[in-house]
C-alpha cells in the first residue's frame, strides 16, 4: 500500500538571512550597509530576528539581491561619523 501525504508545519517560511556581523546597533535601532555603487554604501535601518548560528533573519530594510557589507561595518560607521564616507 502507498499513500501521498502533505505535511504542514506552522511558522516555517522562507526568510531572508544575513550574517549577524553585518548588523550594528545604534540608539536601540539596527542598521546594515548596502553597496549602491562601486565604492558607495548606504546605511539602512533593518529589523532582524536571531536565527541559527551566526545569522539573522531580516524582516525589513533590505531585499533579495542587495549587496550588504559583512566585514568592516564598524570602519564604515567610523568613516561616516567623520564625514569622510564615500
Amino acid at each position: 500500500m502507498f499513500t501521498t501525504a502533505t505535511l504542514q508545519i506552522p511558522g516555517v517560511d522562507t526568510a531572508l538571512t544575513a550574517p549577524a556581523k553585518a548588523v550594528f546597533v545604534e540608539d536601540g535601532r539596527s542598521f546594515m550597509y548596502v553597496q549602491i555603487g562601486a565604492a558607495e554604501f548606504e546605511r539602512r535601518e533593518v529589523e532582524v530576528v536571531a536565527a541559527a548560528g551566526a545569522r539573522v533573519h531580516v524582516t525589513r530594510g533590505i531585499a533579495v539581491g542587495d549587496r550588504i557589507v559583512s566585514d568592516g561595518v564598524l570602519l564604515l560607521r567610523a568613516r561616516e561619523t567623520d564625514g569622510s564616507a564615500e
